[in-house]
């Protein structure tokens, strides 16, 4: 942990974008903390978005054909704050609404967007992080292969899922072909990804199961989820 302590100061040290990053993070904290406020709130969300305009141009300039072994750690770690900090933000905003705290589903599209975007990065730079301190992250990222076969979800979680594959295939039967509708996006294409989505939800529910028994369920093995989706689904 000292060693992955003193890596990552390295890198905030050597790599500004990372600075802006967890600061407007820092500030996305500091505005929850003052959410009975909503002047000081709104200051916090000024700064964070001030700071996180800066994070990401840096990183895209950085995307430029400039990943390398150096920069490599400092951008995967960037992108995972970045993609953090878009889920905090989005729960920020609707804190500091006057009324139910509740997202849209425009805003959570958004996110989701955002997030596969950052997975982008994180896929480019994954190689070179892999002999860093930072591959700790990734130890329990998914349950092992050989529990796939001893790990099962509850029989009413399973026909939940079942209804719903049901209820795509009766929409499906249900609904007539569209002729405006491109060729990439057919009605068999959509409940395909449709299907394919629940399926990796399944999949989620899964590990999430098998991580709680095992004392290591953490808020990213529910965010793989979103991350895995395909980008025609999320457009739907």
């Amino acid at each position: 942990m000292e060693l992955m302590d003193a890596s990552a100061n390295g890198l905030v040290v050597k790599h500004s974008f990372l600075l802006h990053g967890l600061l407007a993070f820092s500030a996305l904290n500091l505005a929850d903390l003052n959410r009975d406020s909503n002047e000081v709130a709104a200051r916090y969300l000024a700064v964070c978005d001030k700071h996180q305009a800066v994070a990401i141009a840096a990183l895209r300039d950085a995307l430029d054909g400039n990943v390398t072994a150096e920069n490599s750690g400092a951008l995967f770690a960037l992108a995972a704050v970045i993609k953090i900090s878009s889920m905090a933000r989005s729960c920020a905003m609707a804190n500091a609404r006057p009324f139910a705290h509740l997202f849209s589903i425009d805003e959570i599209s958004e996110v989701i967007l955002l997030g596969r975007g950052m997975r982008e990065v994180t896929t480019l730079t994954y190689p070179y992080v892999l002999d860093t301190p930072i591959a700790l992250m990734f130890k329990f990222n998914a349950m092992e292969d050989s529990q796939a076969n001893v790990a099962s979800l509850p029989a009413a979680v399973l026909s939940h899922f079942a209804d719903l594959h049901a209820m795509l295939d009766r929409y499906h039967q249900q609904t007539p072909a569209v002729p405006s509708l491109t060729e990439s996006n057919k009605i068999d294409d959509m409940l395909s990804w449709c299907h394919a989505a629940l399926t990796d939800l399944e999949s989620i529910y899964l590990n999430i199961r098998y991580w709680s028994r095992h004392g290591g369920l953490e808020s990213g093995h529910v965010w793989r989820w979103p991350a895995t989706l395909e980008t025609k689904f999320t457009h739907l």
